[in-house]
C-alpha cells in the first residue's frame, strides 16, 4: 500500500497523478490518500486494519480539523478496527517535532488513531507515547538521492504484529547509500538507536 498524500505527488501535474495510478494498479499496489484533500479517497481497508493517509504541507487543501473529523468518522465507522494514520507533515531537516505536529498527533489519537506514522522532514524524528499510542513522528529518507549529510541518509521501517489482543513494534534502522537502503547492523544500529532514545519519550 503506497501513499499518495504527499506534497511531491503532483510534479508533473493531474496527468502525471493518474498514470501513477494506473502504473500502480497494473503492478498490484494498492494506494491511498491525495496531495490536496482529505475526504474518502483518504481511507484503504484491508482486513483488520484501516490506513489514513494525509498530507498537510498544503493546509488550505486539507486542515488539522478535517483531517480529524475524518479519522473521528472512520473510528465511529468501524470502532474495532486498527487504525493507522499516516501523515505528510514537519519541519524539513529537523530532529524533534513540531508544535504543530504534536498538537495534531495528540488530536488524533483523541479522536481514535491507534498509531500515527509521519514523514517528510527528510530525516528521523523522535518518538513519542501518548496515551499507551506510539507516534512516529518521522521515518526519514528511505529512497531519496539527498547526499549532503549523515541524517538524511538514514531511516526507519517500522514493523507491526498484531493478533490476540496484543500489539508488537518493531524498529528496524536503514542507512542509504546512493539512494539504496540497507539495514543497520552491529555498532551502526545501537549508536543509531541511542541517538533516537535521547531526543524520544523517556517512557521508551
Amino acid at each position: 500500500l503506497l501513499s499518495l498524500a504527499n506534497n511531491h505527488t503532483q510534479n508533473r501535474g493531474v496527468q502525471g497523478l493518474i498514470e501513477t495510478k494506473k502504473i500502480l494498479e497494473g503492478s498490484g499496489i494498492a494506494y491511498v490518500g491525495d496531495p490536496l484533500t482529505c475526504g474518502d479517497e483518504s481511507v484503504y481497508k484491508k482486513d483488520d486494519i484501516i490506513f489514513l493517509a494525509f498530507n498537510t504541507t498544503f493546509p488550505q487543501n486539507c486542515s488539522a480539523e478535517k483531517i480529524s473529523q475524518k479519522v473521528r468518522e472512520t473510528d465511529v465507522s468501524y470502532p474495532d478496527l486498527f487504525l493507522v494514520v499516516m501523515v505528510h507533515w514537519g519541519n524539513e531537516y529537523q530532529l524533534s517535532n513540531s508544535t504543530y505536529q504534536k498538537n495534531l498527533a495528540h488530536d488524533l489519537i483523541d479522536n481514535g488513531a491507534d498509531l500515527i506514522i509521519g514523514h517528510h522532514p527528510h530525516v528521523t524524528q523522535n518518538i513519542e507515547i501518548y496515551n499507551g499510542k506510539p507516534i512516529f513522528y518521522s521515518l526519514g529518507n528511505f529512497v531519496f538521492d539527498q547526499y549532503f549529510s549523515s541524517d538524511t541518509q538514514e531511516g526507519l521501517i517500522i514493523g507491526l504484529d498484531l493478533g490476540n489482543n496484543n500489539v508488537v513494534y518493531r524498529i528496524y534502522p536503514v542507512r542509504s547509500e546512493k539512494s539504496q537502503p540497507f539495514r543497520m547492523e552491529g555498532e551502526e544500529r545501537v549508536k543509531f538507536l541511542r541517538r533516537l532514545s535521547e531526543r524520544s519519550d523517556p517512557l521508551l
